[in-house]
């Protein structure tokens, strides 16, 4: 027998209460529609960082453990462009609307 859509929504809670944690992601163009810098493609973030284009490395290779522990400067100095970038994004967007990432 079916479960009712009030019946789903209980199981779901009671799945939720029982877990231990809880990990939600997104894909990439979630993150582009809502205005956040890509990392890929022509105007790229892993571009706009110096000492990423200067050794034709990708966003993919220095985000990686071995990255972290062979660079760490290097490694961290990118994340720390990405927050930055994604912090200038937050404070400049319009609250009072919604965005295309998040369905408004």
């Amino acid at each position: 027998m079916a479960l009712t859509p009030e019946e789903k929504f209980d199981q779901a809670v009671a799945w939720l209460a029982d877990a231990d944690a809880l990990l939600i992601t997104a894909g990439a163009g979630m993150g582009v529609d809502s205005g956040l810098p890509a990392f890929r493609g022509r105007r790229g973030l892993w571009k706009d960082y110096p000492a990423l284009k200067h050794l034709n490395m990708d966003f993919a290779r220095i985000s990686t453990e071995v990255a972290m522990r062979k660079a760490p400067c290097l490694a961290w100095g990118f994340q720390a462009i990405c927050c930055s970038a994604f912090a200038r994004r937050r404070h400049t967007t319009d609250t009072g609307s919604c965005c295309a990432g998040r369905g408004g």
